[in-house]
């Protein structure tokens, strides 16, 4: 078994867990000859920590299957200090791979005793709003501005690996007299003057990088706080029957981006829009203008009066001629009011307007002591994701 290290020379920007400092952190990645932890095995992992004055990475690589075993244990071992693993749909591959390899082995680890995050489950709800065609990882990392020199995929690696342990060890067994060559389709030894150090750069590197770029990607998690308006309030104005909203993010996104979310109404839909670039974002929302109706939850203590189209509390209808008034119902226990309204979804904020009793988007109204305070506009905001 190889083990290597080297400094990486990225830093990390997004503080991905405000419960831990990043020395606390462990970025990893694994490689393997197969997707089935039965009939497969692990040859490399790499992991990315901070040593107080910058980032390094080690590695751990196989020659062959009957160092997997060790592998693993020097990777258990490394990793137990830390509080906090960091990967990338490591929940759906690399933990269980690696979970099942532990009992296949008969090795007593797994991750129950440290957190974990998986970038790849924090921005999969955000999936159709990222100007991403896919959330691979080589696509996430073109996005956010990460150049490869490695050009192989995982699977390609494994022909890769097993031309690897080929050529390795026919040069392990051949005499000092003898030179090497390999065939140009297979890879597998002929005679000639290479060697597997080309091969192993090649597997070192592919995983290098998964492990270095995980620094970087990071950066991507920055638009899971946009989605979720997570910032401070700049300035909230009514203009032209819209609302406008700038928010300061607490952390740079790597491109600017915009988006639109849909509000069905009964007649119609309104359209959010949001313009972000670094580290501010403005937030459109188009105002309802018109009367809408305030509905009251406890109906069977109001009267409707169906002349006036309103309902009222029944120590006050009791004085209204009982030709002109009825029990009110659910569906018409409400009073009515006019102005500018800004839709949202449920009832986070009070007192929330319906068109209809019915409807799951309700408003809320536009007011000066609502423009005035930020923590309801932010309360607001996140009504609408």
């Amino acid at each position: 078994m190889q083990i290597l290290q080297q400094t990486i020379p990225y830093q990390l920007l997004y503080p991905i867990n405000d419960k831990y400092v990043k020395e606390d952190f462990v970025f990893f990645d694994i490689e393997t000859t197969g997707l089935s932890a039965q009939m497969s095995y692990v040859y490399l992992i790499g992991c990315a920590y901070y040593d107080g004055c910058s980032y390094q990475l080690i590695q751990w690589f196989s020659e062959g299957i009957n160092e997997e075993r060790d592998l693993i244990i020097h990777f258990f071992e490394f990793i137990q200090p830390y509080k906090l693993l960091i990967h990338y749909n490591g929940s759906g591959f690399d933990l269980p791979f690696l979970e099942t390899r532990c009992q296949e082995l008969d090795l007593p680890y797994s991750f129950k005793d440290i957190d974990s995050v998986d970038i790849y489950k924090q921005i999969i709800p955000y999936k159709k709003r990222l100007p991403l065609t896919n959330l691979k990882l080589k696509t996430v990392e073109s996005f956010v501005g990460l150049k490869r020199k490695d050009s192989f995929s995982g699977g390609e690696l494994i022909e890769v690996y097993l031309r690897y342990i080929a050529l390795h060890m026919y040069e392990m067994k051949k005499t000092a007299h003898e030179e090497i060559h390999y065939h140009k389709n297979s890879g597998l030894p002929l005679l000639g003057v290479d060697n597997s150090t080309e091969l192993l750069h090649s597997l070192l590197l592919h995983n290098a990088e998964d492990v270095m770029g995980l620094l970087k990607i990071a950066d991507i998690l920055s638009y899971t706080d946009l989605f979720a308006f997570h910032g401070v309030i700049e300035s909230a104005i009514m203009e032209n029957q819209l609302f406008q909203c700038r928010l300061k993010l607490k952390v740079p996104i790597p491109k600017a981006i915009s988006y639109e979310l849909e509000l069905p109404l009964t007649s119609t839909t309104l359209l959010v829009t949001v313009e972000a670039s670094e580290t501010e974002a403005l937030i459109t929302v188009p105002c309802y203008l018109g009367e809408l109706k305030f509905f009251f939850d406890n109906y069977k203590d109001y009267y409707y009066l169906p002349y006036e189209d309103t309902a009222i509390h029944k120590s006050i209808g009791e004085y209204v001629d009982k030709d002109y008034r009825q029990n009110a119902k659910a569906n018409n226990c409400y009073v009515k009011k006019e102005g500018y309204f800004l839709p949202q979804k449920g009832c986070l904020i009070t007192p929330a307007f319906r068109e209809e009793y019915k409807d799951k988007i309700t408003f809320i109204e536009v007011t000066d002591e609502f423009l005035n305070d930020p923590n309801k506009i932010i309360c607001y905001l996140q009504s609408l994701t």
